[in-house]
């Protein structure tokens, strides 16, 4: 699954940019108005690197945002991750892996610095929504429910900052690369100006 992500990111990139070389179209900037759509890959997931978990599915995100200013934009994210745990014993030698399926909706807004030609760099944080899922490879969820307060599905506010930077390919494409605190502590990816 990741090398199959990896290819495809890296053969857009590359038909981009064969793309941006053969046409003299002009290279955007960055500012009020535009509006972006942006998929991203988290390269290094929380979970892995908190929990020692194996990741399942690794931090997929998509997000739409909005320059509302200059230097200020409002945007909206949706992330999915599935990890599973180290196993735990539950009794009598009886040991359990517990498999968590996360989504996540949040309100992203950042300030941006434009100042340099075919670059932003920004920062900001995220407030929203986490649903977690939680399921056990085998037996039943009493144990982990009781002793150790998991249950198996949780509702709770999400919250955290980010940093990043993104170049423009072109008038449409761009890449991006950021560090957080949500699902992935480092991603990357590609955005589209609508």
């Amino acid at each position: 699954m990741k090398n199959l992500l990896f290819g495809l990111v890296a053969f857009v990139m590359l038909s981009v940019n064969l793309n941006a070389q053969n046409h003299s179209s002009s290279v955007q900037d960055f500012g009020k108005g535009q509006t972006y759509i942006q998929v991203g890959y988290g390269i290094i997931s929380t979970s892995s690197m908190l929990d020692n978990a194996t990741s399942k599915l690794p931090p997929l995100s998509i997000r739409i945002e909005r320059f509302m200013g200059e230097n200020f934009t409002l945007g909206l994210a949706y992330t999915m991750s599935s990890h599973q745990g180290e196993p735990i014993i539950v009794g009598d030698g009886f040991s359990q892996r517990v498999t968590n399926t996360t989504q996540q909706i949040a309100l992203r807004p950042a300030f941006h610095f434009t100042n340099i030609k075919k670059a932003d760099l920004y920062g900001g944080f995220q407030l929203g929504v986490s649903f977690e899922k939680f399921e056990v490879d085998r037996g039943d969820f009493d144990f982990l429910e009781n002793h150790l307060g998991i249950h198996p599905q949780n509702t709770k506010v999400a919250y955290s900052a980010f940093v990043g930077g993104r170049y423009a390919i072109n008038n449409r494409w761009s890449t991006f690369g950021e560090i957080g605190f949500g699902a992935a502590l480092v991603s990357a990816g590609i955005g589209f100006r609508i």
